[in-house]
């Protein structure tokens, strides 16, 4: 395979995720601006509410203090996905794992 096909190959899910990560970091940003600690506004009411909680761990709080762990942790998550994702975009039956691997790779850099 010639190197503009697999850079054309690639530009898709390079492109969703610069996408995906600045929709999570704009988020975050107006969250960060508009409320208080703790504060919760309902979007939907009695059904979806809004709480702004600070976590600088990973997920339910796990290796909080610990950002060189964390790094690590995604660093290598991510070379894995980038991995996984050259070795199965090819193949149809794969689409909608490739199209979540974009959504976790994505979490993974707006989070880290």
């Amino acid at each position: 395979m010639n190197t503009n096909k697999k850079i054309t190959i690639y530009m898709f899910p390079i492109l969703c995720i610069g996408i995906l990560v600045a929709i999570d970091q704009l988020s975050k940003y107006i969250v960060c601006s508009s409320f208080s600690l703790y504060e919760t506004k309902p979007l939907i009411q009695d059904v979806f509410h809004l709480t702004y909680i600070h976590n600088s761990g990973a997920a339910w709080g796990m290796f909080q203090g610990q950002r060189i762990i964390f790094i690590i942790l995604t660093i290598i998550f991510l070379i894995l996905g980038g991995c996984l994702y050259a070795r199965l975009y090819k193949k149809k039956r794969f689409i909608p794992f490739c199209i979540c691997l974009i959504f976790l790779v994505s979490g993974a850099i707006g989070n880290m």
